[in-house]
């Protein structure tokens, strides 16, 4: 490997569990590139006054304010597996923090140290993609959702990931058929997805469509 060329290993590493002075960057730039994404999966939760709402994988929690924003007494609880995410978190939402409008939680990717039907609403963007025991998971998400509540999950489609040369390296990648047939064997009963289709390019600058899926998934 030359030194011009990049560790896409690396890359994905970074992506999966941002560390170090370059996760600092990588999570600033994961704001950029997840940014809208993110922005509509809370906008598809209809987040209602007093609701109790948690992020799986919020890197530093730029958006913690968005979902805060949108009624009164909202509690943003945010959940990752890196420790520099959940300090970087911290410090951006000190403010939030010291109110008692948010907290953040260093988790093992698979528990979740929460109470049972605790959160009204929960989300979570191009994350699924690292998830050592999706099925797992899930039961641990649906053991700790209301049962009037609802897990909005989005991520980039399998077509436009493979587009991406550091997907090879720990990605497990979708397409909407694929990820229905998963939560499928999950206990969620209620699954639905919308696609949100944009141009872009791939790495190598040629042009790609680029999909996003939002999954909603109720009991």
């Amino acid at each position: 490997m030359s030194e011009n060329t990049p560790d896409f290993e690396k890359i994905a590493a970074q992506l999966a569990r941002p560390s170090g002075a370059e996760g600092i960057d990588v999570g600033n730039r994961m704001n950029e590139s997840n940014g809208e994404m993110t922005l509509h999966a809370i906008d598809l939760l209809n987040i209602n006054n007093g609701d109790r709402v948690l992020e799986l994988g919020p890197g530093n929690a730029k958006f913690a304010s968005y979902v805060l924003e949108k009624a009164k007494d909202v509690r943003y609880f945010g959940g990752d597996i890196s420790a520099l995410m959940i300090d970087e978190a911290k410090k951006n939402n000190q403010s939030y923090c010291e109110a008692g409008m948010a907290s953040f939680h260093l988790l093992d990717g698979f528990s979740l140290p929460f109470e049972s039907q605790f959160f009204h609403k929960i989300l979570t963007v191009n994350t699924l993609y690292f998830w050592g025991n999706p099925t797992q998971q899930l039961e641990e998400l649906y053991r700790v959702l209301k049962p009037a509540g609802a897990l909005c999950i989005a991520i980039r489609s399998r077509g436009f990931m493979e587009t991406l040369p550091f997907t090879k390296y720990g990605f497990t990648l979708y397409s909407p058929e694929e990820g229905v047939a998963l939560f499928e064997q999950s206990p969620f009963q209620d699954i639905s997805y919308t696609v949100i289709s944009t141009k872009g390019e791939t790495f190598t600058g040629e042009p790609v469509v680029k999909e996003d899926v939002f999954f909603i998934l109720r009991k």
